[in-house]
C-alpha cells in the first residue's frame, strides 16, 4: 500500500525477541512527503542491509506518476554502506548526479 504514515510498523512481541528480525518482519510505508515529492531520487540499499528487497523495490511505485526514481543495491553492504563499500556508493551516486545534469543540458 502506498498511502500511510511514515514509519515501521511492528508489534512489542516482535520488538522483544530482537531487533533485528523485528525490522526484517517489519511493513515499511511511505511518509506523505516521499509520495509528494517530484525531484529525482537515488534510493541506496546494502544487499545484507535491515530493509526488505521487496520494500526497496516498492519505493518506486509509490511515488506522483512520471517522478524519477532509481534504485541502487549495492553488494557486499549493509545498513551502513557508506562506510561498507564507500567506493561503490561514489560511484552509484556519482553515475546518478552526471544523469541528471546531463538530462538538464
Amino acid at each position: 500500500m502506498c498511502g500511510g504514515v511514515s514509519r515501521w510498523r511492528w508489534g512489542l512481541r516482535r520488538v522483544r525477541t530482537g531487533r533485528r528480525s523485528a525490522v526484517r518482519d517489519a511493513e515499511w510505508r511511505p511518509a506523505p512527503e516521499w509520495t509528494a515529492t517530484t525531484c529525482p531520487t537515488l534510493v541506496v540499499r546494502g544487499a545484507q542491509g535491515t530493509m526488505p528487497a521487496a520494500d526497496a523495490a516498492r519505493m518506486p511505485s509509490c511515488r506522483a506518476p512520471g517522478t524519477r526514481t532509481d534504485l541502487a543495491v549495492i553488494e557486499d553492504a549493509g545498513h551502513d554502506v557508506h562506510l561498507d563499500q564507500p567506493q561503490r556508493l561514489y560511484a552509484v551516486m556519482a553515475g546518478f548526479l552526471n544523469s541528471l545534469v546531463c538530462s538538464a543540458s
